[in-house]
């Protein structure tokens, strides 16, 4: 699969923005914010369409092609998904081991969201349609991904010659049923987290035939649009408001950043090599985050006893003290990061389907 250098960096900003929000407990903080985190997650979604009409546009032509974009998808996502779940059913059973022997205290009732219902749902990766989180909480946007590329694996097949128009409706007709439901578009679970995926890789879609085909002016520079448009979206971020606005600030975003030309100065400040590994690290950094916190938060609480047992339910993580928050905070991104490296490299790629 062909690369865009800048958006390859967007991903990894992306990701790293939801692990910040999920890492940050107090409120007084900027990335204790899950608007934001919605956002970054939406995001994800636009980029998924834009690359793989990028990719994939021209190579769908009959079922052949349909079953090796499937393919391709599932190697990519599926067992990353699988090593996390096993490891989350295991530390359920732990879990309840520890509550009879030690009367270890959990902070979610053992077995009550982690159940045989939502594990299969989980394995068959249906569990985007479930009305809660379970296992692997960030997993829910693994099973509205593969779901949503099948949509649009066999979209493409058979709507080819008409896409761009055939997204047009699919976009619309998702935002007006939001609209028509009332739900804002940052949903986790149930059937409207997959509807906002199926709107998001529409929108994708939307976008690379639009810059393609120079339907929309070229952001080539950092313009004063481009300016006006990252105050809003801070201004929305912030204020918790107009979440389907964000998808004009995405859509921006992610439009001047695929027309950077290479010799400016932002195209080499954002492609760095850092910024592209965590690019390429991006997923197996998203499903490792939650269970490298969860560890940690079991060490500080249980071990070196300093953050209390309900501190999941409380504004202040760790006593109210932030200097070991932060310290918190540093260890457990650069620990996910590390690991994350290598889950990339030995599973990951040891899956990747090459046809």
């Amino acid at each position: 699969m062909s690369k865009i250098l800048p958006l390859q960096s967007l991903r990894g900003i992306l990701c790293i923005t939801v692990v910040l929000v999920h890492f940050t407990p107090y409120e007084v903080l900027f990335f204790h914010n899950h608007f934001l985190a919605g956002s970054a997650v939406v995001g994800f979604f636009v980029l998924s369409g834009y690359v793989l009409t990028f990719n994939y546009f021209d190579k769908i032509k009959n079922k052949i092609d349909l079953i090796n974009f499937l393919k391709k998808r599932f190697f990519r996502l599926y067992p990353l998904h699988l090593f996390f779940l096993l490891i989350f059913l295991i530390l359920e059973f732990v879990k309840y081991y520890l509550n009879i022997s030690f009367n270890f205290q959990s902070n979610s009732m053992i077995f009550k969201e982690n159940n045989l219902i939502s594990f299969f749902s989980n394995l068959f990766l249906l569990n985007t349609f479930n009305n809660y989180l379970s296992f692997n909480l960030p997993s829910w946007a693994v099973s509205a991904e593969f779901i949503s590329s099948i949509i649009f694996g066999i979209t493409l097949l058979l709507f080819r010659k008409k896409f761009l128009i055939f997204s047009i409706v699919i976009f619309l007709s998702f935002l007006i049923l939001f609209v028509i439901f009332g739900y804002k578009l940052f949903i986790y679970n149930g059937y409207f987290s997959l509807f906002s995926c199926v709107l998001s890789y529409y929108l994708g879609s939307m976008l690379f035939f639009f810059n393609e085909n120079k339907y929309l002016i070229k952001i080539n520079n950092f313009s004063l649009f481009q300016f006006l448009n990252l105050l809003s979206f801070f201004y929305f971020i912030n204020n918790e408001i107009y979440s389907f606005l964000i998808l004009i600030n995405i859509s921006s975003i992610l439009l001047f950043l695929v027309n950077l030309d290479r010799n400016n100065l932002f195209f080499k400040l954002i492609t760095n090599k850092f910024i592209l590994e965590l690019g390429n690290m991006s997923y197996s950094i998203y499903l490792s985050h939650y269970l490298i916190y969860w560890i940690i938060t079991q060490i500080f609480r249980h071990i070196i006893r300093i953050e209390e047992i309900g501190s999941y339910t409380d504004n202040m993580f760790i006593l109210e003290n932030y200097n070991i928050y932060m310290s918190k905070l540093f260890i457990s991104v650069v620990i996910t990061i590390i690991i994350s490296k290598y889950l990339y490299k030995f599973l990951e790629k040891k899956f990747e389907y090459k046809n």
